[in-house]
């Protein structure tokens, strides 16, 4: 300030902007000393004067859009200050844009009547009727100042109270979720904004936004609209680099912000949805003092968003800070996101639901007289209960709907007995202008920007502000946000929407998609499935069906598969009676790729829909000469195959992959289809062929700039290592089995994608659990299942080998029941190497003595492997059904140790014939044939032939006890 005050013009206002570019709030907010107070006051009062002469002096050069961010700036140090507005209102003004200056008016009004419970000056509401007279149509009537719905909270003291506690919780340290549930018009906003209200009057930050019903939205949008708050847009800067990149897939306009920033690259796997949610959170969380976020309409929130909601409330468990959600339980059916967010939540002691139910007839005459301002008689009062059942919203639309007519001179209105029909008479009297504006409002679906509102209109530009402000007085709209408008309530909107005839609905629609494309010309992909949705509705299936592929590939940048989902099936609903051009062809096939990869991250490859897709896929691709889609598409049928545990048609359909990528110029392709090749042979226990193909696999180079391959969302081939240990473990060749794992998984730990970190880590578990080094076991699968519970990845099947290690350690039951648990909920999405994880499963039961139930276990893994082929553990199945027919005394247990031997020497898998070796001379031990069993112990030790050194099979050459395993099974 001091530089400011020596200086003059480009300097002076230099000066300034720097000085109050330094002032980022109250001094020592926290503190009330004599000497500190004086000293923030001092301070706010230079931080205005500044700010005021930056506005003079920017205005006077004609530099009205600075001038205006000074002044906006301004009115957020003091929200209350009415010249402040005046002055913002002539700034627009000047710049032409009377349609800000209008909805400065209506803030201000909106602002002085919340907190202040005044109108607006006379100054104000004279310059506010000179902007509407400059639009050259006279006022349809005298305006008035519209208080904002500042009525107290009629009711609702236990919820009331309900809300504060879990606000006292939040400021204590203890993230949490309330939920505000009732059905619509029941007062569920009105009880959030009460505690907005409350805890911005103590000095605390609360940020809102909602979602929409409307087709299109974007995945993440009411976080990005918290994003594009004015708490949030000044503190961006605070972020890491590599966060604020993240962002930039849903903040575009960061990269003109920050230039230096790399562009994001395409979302291709899970991880980079990891690393978006954690940017997500990482920016939610800039403001360090209590928080209040408040979300509406909950049901209609995008599964991401719900998703990471709950990502957001477990890293910010221990801080101050409170999300506020409304919900109306009838629209959430079975299956929607939001209810594993709750039972997610719950299990956590996250979350607190508050029901709403009715007023009560003194409550509803209570609301009622103060909407009306006037007493109600015994008689005005029943009549009114009676009609509107305690519904708050059906009360206070009805009392208005009163007063229209009482200043209408109507005195003769009845007491309609529909919410609908009060709203159909109140948008009745609205001016013609008035009205069809409403209907644009209601085509458009979600808030508005009069911006769009105005490109969309039919009407002439000079009645639009007197019809936007008609709408406003009259509370069919309210301000919304920091630059647009929405519906008083979602019932206005839809009673709106039904009003229009169905022509007239294409119409609009029509004329919305084009206004948002003009509006929208720089960065349209972000409006890409509303202009989708709005072309549908409009009767031009060409331009929605290219907007809805944009619409898909955006969904897929943030990893938004339930979009993906739903708008590629609306693609392919409307490709579907178009002529089967190549064009279509080829939009058909794109829909399905993507398709096909959303359901298989989110159902599982299990779904019937996704078998159905790959073969459409890959007739698709066939037909078009398409070789990488065709690659991929026989990719999903191989999966396919394999996990409905379909061996033999699995094989035949690797052979095929092989083929038709040893044609392709794609090294990915040839990477992965050898690595298929050897997990083919390694499942029925061809483990030499096995590790050939995985070897070759591993030889193939893989350029950076090679295009991924897109189907499964991440990087193919990488398992190869880890699949090739398992073989070698299994042929006895430990120490090049343990460094292929340790080079595989330190060479993942450099990926920033943590998708593939945790899937090998999952295949890691598998080869050492085969070479059952439990301590090596336990800690991948701890790492493993702490990044699946962090990002919400599938877990099953690394929480079984967790639980197994756990069993071999501790020999505890509950780990055991906890084990068969996670069986069943592999079952649920998986079948892939089924009859092996029933056969872990089985081996702790045995190991904490429940024979009965491994053997029940282990007939069904054998009756598996005989009707599917999958056979690479049946020598395993056999010797462990053995061990516990030994444990019982019961059946020919002989019999499945010799054939648990036959079968390991035929595959050889030395690891497998010794320890069967071992258990079957133990066996003969036992009934006297030591130099039987000694026997066979010297061919097991010859044909082995390696690394003697695992965990079971490290035996003393003589002397008592020789035949013991290290590991007992019972």
């Amino acid at each position: 300030l001091q530089h400011a005050n020596a200086s003059a013009g480009h300097v002076r206002v230099a000066a300034l902007e720097a000085a109050v570019a330094q002032y980022t709030g109250d001094l020592l907010p926290d503190r009330y000393e004599d000497w500190i107070l004086a000293a923030r006051e001092r301070l706010g009062q230079r931080y205005v004067a500044a700010l005021e002469e930056l506005i003079d002096l920017q205005s006077e050069r004609g530099e009205y859009k600075p001038a205006i961010a000074h002044a906006q700036r301004l009115l957020r140090y003091d929200p209350v200050r009415e010249t402040t507005y005046r002055r913002l209102m002539h700034l627009h003004a000047l710049a032409g844009d009377a349609a800000a200056a209008l909805r400065v008016y209506h803030t201000c009004v909106t602002a002085l009547a919340q907190e202040l419970d005044v109108a607006p000056a006379e100054a104000t509401h004279n310059l506010y009727l000179r902007l509407l007279d400059s639009g050259g149509a006279p006022a349809l009537s005298t305006p008035r100042p519209v208080p904002a719905d500042s009525t107290a909270l009629v009711g609702r003291q236990t919820e009331w109270a309900a809300l504060q506690a879990c606000w006292q919780q939040s400021v204590r340290g203890r993230a949490h979720l309330s939920v505000i549930a009732g059905e619509a018009g029941i007062g569920k906003t009105r009880l959030a904004e009460e505690l907005v209200r409350w805890v911005v009057h103590r000095g605390v930050t609360a940020v809102r936004t909602r979602a929409y019903a409307a087709v299109g939205s974007l995945a993440y949008a009411p976080v990005i609209e918290w994003l594009r708050s004015v708490l949030y847009r000044p503190v961006l800067g605070e972020m890491a680099q590599d966060h604020r990149a993240e962002l930039m897939r849903l903040l575009p306009e960061l990269s003109s912000q920050w230039p230096e920033l790399p562009q994001p690259t395409p979302m291709s796997g899970a991880a980079q949805r990891l690393l978006l949610l954690d940017a997500l959170t990482a920016a939610i969380l800039l403001p360090k003092d209590p928080l209040l976020l408040v979300l509406d309409d909950l049901q209609w929130c995008d599964a991401e968003s719900l998703e990471w909601l709950g990502h957001l409330l477990q890293v910010a468990e221990d801080r101050s800070l409170l999300v506020v959600g409304t919900l109306r339980p009838e629209e959430v059916a079975q299956g929607h996101p939001y209810t594993a967010l709750r039972y997610l939540l719950q299990s956590r002691g996250q979350l607190t639901t508050i029901e709403l139910d009715a007023l009560t007839p003194e409550e509803t005459a209570a609301l009622a007289e103060q909407v009306a301002g006037k007493h109600l008689d015994s008689t005005q009062r029943e009549r009114l209960y009676k009609s509107t059942e305690g519904s708050p919203l059906f009360i206070v639309e009805t009392v208005r709907e009163q007063d229209s007519a009482a200043r209408a001179g109507d005195d003769s209105i009845a007491m309609p007995r529909k919410i609908q029909a009060v709203i159909q008479t109140r948008l009745a009297r609205l001016s013609p202008p008035a009205r069809d504006l409403a209907g644009i409002a209601a085509i458009i679906g979600r808030n508005f920007a009069v911006d769009l509102l105005a490109a969309s209109a039919t009407q002439l530009p000079a009645t639009l502000l007197p019809a936007l402000d008609e709408l406003w007085q009259r509370r069919i709209i309210r301000e919304q946000g920091t630059d647009a408008y929405d519906f008083s309530h979602d019932r206005i909107r839809d009673v709106a929407y039904g009003e229009l005839s169905p022509p007239r609905r294409r119409f609009l629609h029509r004329r919305v998609a084009e206004a948002l494309e003009k509006v929208n010309a720089a960065a349209p992909g972000d409006m890409s499935g509303q202009l989708a949705a709005h072309y549908e509705q409009a009767g031009a299936p060409d331009l929605a069906i290219a907007w809805y592929w944009q619409a898909v590939e955006a969904a897929r940048r943030r990893f938004a598969q339930r979009d993906v989902i739903a708008l590629a099936r609306r693609g392919l609903a409307l490709l579907a009676p178009l002529p089967d051009s190549v064009e279509w062809q080829k939009l058909r096939l794109s829909f399905s790729i993507a398709l096909a990869g959303a359901i298989t991250a989110t159902a599982g490859i299990l779904d019937p829909e996704v078998l159905d897709l790959f073969t459409t896929m890959q007739q698709l691709a066939a037909r078009l000469g398409d070789k990488v889609q065709q690659y991929e598409a026989q990719r999903g049928l191989w999966g396919c195959y394999l996990n409905r545990l379909w061996v033999p048609r699995a094989r035949r359909q690797a052979a095929d992959n092989l083929a038709l990528a040893q044609s392709i110029d794609n090294p990915r392709c040839l990477r992965d289809a050898y690595c298929n090749m050897g997990l083919a042979a390694l499942e029925i226990g061809s483990l030499e062929k096995a590790v050939g193909f995985l070897e070759q696999a591993m030889a193939v180079v893989v350029p950076p700039e090679t295009p991924p391959l897109t189907v499964f969302g991440f990087e193919l081939g990488l398992e190869a290592p880890l699949f090739c240990a398992s073989a070698e473990f299994l042929l006895g060749r430990a120490d090049r089995a343990r460094w292929r794992i340790e080079s595989a998984l330190a060479y993942t730990r450099t990926l920033p994608d943590l998708f593939t970190q945790q899937m090998m880590l999952v295949f890691a578990c598998q080869a050492y659990q085969i070479a059952r080094d439990v301590a090596a076991l336990e800690q991948a699968a701890r790492q493993s299942v702490a990044l699946a519970r962090r990002y919400d990845l599938f877990s099953a099947d690394v929480e079984l080998y967790l639980e197994w290690a756990l069993v071999q350690q501790t020999r505890a039951v509950d780990a055991c029941l906890r084990l068969r648990a996670c069986l069943e909920r592999y079952q649920q999405g998986e079948n892939y190497q089924l009859t092996y994880y029933l056969g872990l499963t089985a081996e702790a039961y045995a190991t904490v003595g429940l024979h009965d139930e491994a053997l029940a276990l282990l007939d069904t893994a054998l009756a598996r492997v005989a009707s599917s082929g999958e056979t690479f553990w049946r020598a395993e199945l056999h010797r462990l059904r053995g061990a516990s027919l030994l444990a019982l005394g019961a059946g020919d247990a002989e019999a499945d140790l010799q054939q648990a031997l036959a079968i390991a020497r035929a595959q050889g898998a030395r690891l497998l014939a010794m320890r069967s070796a071992i258990d079957l001379a133990n066996h003969w031990q036992a009934q006297g044939r030591s130099a039987d069993a000694r026997r066979l112990i010297a061919e097991a030790e010859s044909e082995f032939g390696g690394d003697a050194t695992l965990p079971d099979l490290s035996l003393p050459k003589s002397g008592p006890g020789a035949l013991q395993p290290r590991l007992p099974h019972g």
